[in-house]
């Protein structure tokens, strides 16, 4: 039977429908392909879909893609040196369709639930997943709510409302809201999926390819929900009674989260198997800031059954990190991401990685989600608004952006109807939202209070005080 229980090992033929849980013991279950066959040989599709003897089969017809997986495998010469590594790699999963690896899992997921009839989405997301879910959605047409935590990281809610997501703003939802939603005709998705967490799995495939011949000791992966090394380890088990790896040769897993809000590397440490954090949390990245992880238990399971580690750095190394790689490897990384630039650095400076161990750091995401590595060059922007070459400094196009809300307070899609039809200035609204995000951050423009506007809420921005003397300056000869 193709789907097993993650805790008991009861198999199924069907995964069944929300929750997707085990009715033996509750335990989640994950897609086991029965005969993969030489599917390196196939010919016809890319990214996540080349796997997809790998994946719950879906019919062709329903199956979508954006162009996810195939994530470029990056040799980091220089910051290996820097940090003292003669084999330091990344896969770069930033490059993805919405900018993160949740987009492997995504494809499936949309498909399964386009291939089942459904035509709305909801998701409750602390970042990536919802991200994720509206790009998809917005690609097939389907209408996507997502409920996100007040604080979510800026630059993902202006992605939400790019993709024109029904956004609402809640710390958690429950199981009966949850099912709510399904009786309303939502298919919900959640990050314990099998359908989800079998996309997940071609990070690793990939992954393992690209160390086939020469083996590697290595894997560092940020952990929120404990969904991607879940399902890094279940993907190498794969590989391995598959014939595609010998015994002895699997990668070491190692787990970062933040010192603010650390269940996983708690529970490693303490050598017990609950995995929950109950302190308050304290840290700004809202990507590995899951108190009670769903696939906490399984995240413990891979870090054990590979002889690995698990590890938390503070918010200051991480941002730390995030400016380094993108300095020496010119990867503009979110921070969640750039964790585990910061976790090797730790490794290596307590000899538990070595200068001759090949590693790879599993770069989740884009940095132009979350900008607060470009913070400090916000604050001299702000600095030098005031100047002569105020134009040159801040550049053309939110020069233009200012000028328009000179004039009157605006939402991004009317700024970006008058960027094109007055001058001539054609951008998409991811860019535009990121302009805004920017500007923000520099204290030159603020967000009030969304108004509704032809049956939709629209997040209304102005300018401040130091964004109304700058427009001035820019408008003087």
């Amino acid at each position: 039977m193709p789907f097993i229980c993650l805790s008991c090992g009861r198999g199924y033929g069907e995964a069944g429908g929300y929750p997707y849980a085990c009715s033996s013991c509750g335990g989640v279950l994950s897609f086991r392909p029965e005969d993969a066959g030489d599917y390196m040989t196939e010919v016809g599709e890319a990214g996540v879909w080349r796997f997809r003897r790998f994946i719950p089969p879906l019919d062709v017809r329903f199956r979508i893609s954006l162009g996810e997986g195939g994530t470029f495998l990056h040799r980091a010469e220089r910051l290996g040196r820097l940090l003292g590594f003669n084999e330091l790699y990344l896969k770069n999963e930033s490059t993805n369709p919405s900018g993160s690896f949740a987009d492997r899992g995504m494809a499936v997921e949309v498909s399964y639930a386009l291939s089942n009839g459904y035509v709305k989405l909801a998701c409750f997301s602390r970042g990536n997943l919802g991200v994720s879910a509206a790009a998809y959605a917005a690609k097939t047409g389907l209408e996507c709510h997502v409920y996100i935590p007040p604080q979510i990281e800026r630059g993902k809610l202006y992605q939400l409302i790019a993709y024109e997501a029904r956004i609402a703003f809640k710390e958690n939802i429950t199981r009966d809201y949850v099912k709510e939603l399904i009786n309303g005709g939502y298919h919900f998705i959640t990050p314990t999926s099998p359908y989800f967490l079998s996309g997940l799995k071609t990070l690793a495939y990939e992954v393992m390819e690209g160390f086939r011949k020469d083996g590697l000791d290595a894997v560092v992966i940020p952990v929120g929900d404990g969904g991607n090394i879940s399902m890094f380890w279940e993907a190498v088990k794969e590989f391995r009674e598959l014939g595609f790896l010998n015994r002895g040769d699997e990668p070491r897993l190692i787990a970062v989260q933040s010192e603010g809000c650390m269940p996983v590397v708690q529970a490693f440490r303490r050598g017990v198997n609950v995995v929950k954090w109950r302190k308050k949390i304290n840290t700004f990245f809202q990507d590995i800031a899951s108190p009670n992880p769903s696939m906490g238990e399984y995240a413990l399971k891979a870090i054990r059954e590979s002889k690995g580690t698990a590890i938390a750095v503070s918010d200051e190394k991480i941002i730390d990190a995030a400016k380094q790689l993108a300095k020496t490897e010119g990867i503009l990384a979110e921070p969640a991401a750039a964790s585990t630039i910061a976790a090797v650095k730790k490794l290596k400076e307590n000899n538990m990685l070595g200068h001759g161990d090949r590693v790879v750091c599993i770069i989740t995401g884009s940095g132009l989600k979350e900008p607060v590595i470009t913070h400090p060059t916000a604050k001299f922007q702000h600095t030098i608004a005031t100047s002569s070459r105020i134009f040159d400094r801040i550049g053309k196009t939110k020069s233009l952006i200012l000028k328009i809300l000179y004039e009157n307070p605006m939402h991004g899609y009317g700024i970006m109807k008058l960027l094109r039809e007055r001058y001539g200035v054609v951008i998409s609204m991811p860019s535009i939202y990121q302009h805004l995000t920017e500007l923000t951050e520099a204290g030159l423009v603020e967000v009030k209070p969304a108004v509704t506007w032809r049956k939709r809420k629209k997040i209304i921005y102005e300018l401040t005080i130091a964004g109304r003397k700058t427009a001035q300056q820019i408008s003087k000869p």
